[in-house]
């Protein structure tokens, strides 16, 4: 499974508002617990939580962190639904992957090196990148454009205008686009893929141009979010939570 401890010890913290609680839910010691959040904080070079007794609450600093640490764990699980033992790939036993010229010959190099010491059978089929290829069946397109700014992962789409749409869930606690707990995938109405900020589109396990078929992936599973648009008739057994999109 691909994880990063330090993060994932910092988010229980955050989470369950205190270092014993975030033992017990992961299943290491209070000390390490502590441990692992010195750790960050002395790399970030100021504290994350404000330790009182028996709680911890996040400070301003940390407050910040916890977006950014959310989206990377995110990034986590999307690879290892990609690429863990239960994946699809892993099942089939090969990567098929379009890339155009800069990342066949600086990136994927040593990507592939790295996932093949971790998965020795994969086989990865590399095609060129041709943007009007919509249609075969590759698993990842990779490409690169201009940059337009300096890069912000908290803000990877220009904001132009919204569409109306909403998140449902048979978890109650679980609607949330703004920081998706681990291990939760999203059911998409297709229209509204292309809409999505890249880390939310890498965890879309369901796209479908019915909206009935997406609200039914999200009340057959709780680790399913659908995203559908916004109407007045969703099932009363969802959790239903207006969202706006960038468009």
């Amino acid at each position: 499974m691909f994880e990063d401890t330090r993060l994932k010890v910092f988010m229980a913290v955050a989470k369950s508002g205190s270092f014993t609680a975030a033992a017990r839910e992961i299943g290491i010691s209070q000390p390490a617990v502590s441990q692992n959040v010195a750790e960050l904080e002395k790399e970030v070079g100021e504290p994350l939580f404000d330790r009182q007794r028996g709680a911890a609450r996040l400070t301003d600093k940390g407050k910040a962190f916890l977006r950014y640490a959310g989206q990377i764990l995110r990034w986590y699980g999307a690879m290892d639904s990609a690429f863990g033992p239960s994946s699809r790939i892993s099942h089939r036993g090969e990567v098929r992957v379009q890339a155009c010229p800069y990342c066949t010959d600086y990136l994927l190099p040593k990507l592939v090196s790295g996932l093949r010491l971790s998965s020795p059978d994969l086989k990865f089929i590399i095609s060129p990148y041709n943007k009007k290829d919509t249609n075969s069946p590759f698993d990842f397109r990779l490409f690169t454009r201009k940059r337009t700014g300096e890069a912000d992962l908290l803000n990877t789409a220009t904001l132009r205008g919204t569409v109306r749409a909403c998140a449902v869930s048979s978890s109650p606690a679980d609607v949330s686009l703004d920081r998706l707990p681990e291990g939760k995938g999203l059911a998409v109405w297709s229209p509204y893929l292309d809409l999505l900020p890249d880390d939310d589109r890498a965890l879309s396990v369901f796209v479908s141009e019915s909206p009935a078929a997406v609200e039914s992936a999200a009340a057959a599973s709780e680790n399913i979010i659908g995203l559908l648009p916004f109407h007045e008739g969703v099932s009363p057994s969802l959790s239903v939570l207006p969202i706006p999109l960038p468009h």
